[in-house]
């Protein structure tokens, strides 16, 4: 895996977080003895469980596994891996920033016209659907996490317009790609010298939405303990 995407990592750990704490959940229920709830009651706790259910989030990371296993490890559907095999292993621009525009254009000549077409492909396909199975999971575990904690409703929007946030920059970082490498070799120094911005701003977005849920879950879960 190249080195921008261990900020995966923190996904696994925080889904593995939500999922310990659900199955721990789910046994300690079982161990309690059953009591009646007026109907009223019974329905209420029901849509709440239903709102809150964390098989939506699992299989929405499940898609995503798969599309980053196709896209990233597999050189399948144009995605990552398959640019890298066409051009002998070049890394693209968001793997590898760069800040200024006389690196863009150098690093997109050494792309050939081959590897210009399968990039300016990926920036409309490959890469807005893998971003969007990503989006889903972010929503749907942010909106699992802030169900199941005290958060004000602040928080709780925060946590939902993070992912919003970088999709919404990862999609400006293709729309940058798509035209440079449309105007290519004509150059637009504006957008290339701000590439590189909009890529680490991109990255710093991806991982405050997947360390927030995390955070908000230890931290308000632990201060609700200590509370009581």
């Amino acid at each position: 895996m190249p080195q921008e995407h261990i900020i995966y990592i923190p996904m696994v750990f925080l889904l593995g977080f939500v999922l310990g704490g659900w199955l721990v959940t789910r046994l300690v229920r079982r161990q309690l003895p059953a009591t009646r709830e007026p109907a009223a009651g019974a329905s209420t706790e029901g849509a709440t469980r239903t709102a809150t259910s964390i098989w939506p989030v699992l299989s929405a990371f499940a898609i995503f596994a798969s599309a980053f296993i196709s896209t990233h490890i597999f050189p399948l559907f144009g995605g990552v891996k398959a640019i890298a095999s066409a051009t002998a292993g070049l890394r693209l621009l968001d793997q590898r920033p760069a800040f200024s525009s006389a690196e863009v254009y150098a690093r997109l000549t050494e792309f050939g016209v081959a590897g210009r077409t399968l990039y300016q492909q990926f920036t409309y396909s490959t890469d807005v659907l893998f971003p969007l199975t990503l989006l889903v999971f972010l929503l749907l575990l942010a909106r699992y996490v802030s169900a199941r904690i005290a958060l004000g409703t602040r928080l709780r929007r925060s946590l939902l317009a993070l992912p919003l946030l970088w999709f919404a920059t990862d999609m400006l970082e293709n729309a940058m790609l798509f035209s440079l490498l449309a105007g290519f070799p004509a150059r637009n120094e504006l957008l290339a010298s701000g590439l590189g911005l909009v890529t680490v701003g991109k990255f710093v977005l991806l991982l405050l939405s997947i360390s927030a849920p995390l955070l908000c879950s230890v931290l308000l879960r632990k201060t609700a303990s200590e509370t009581r």
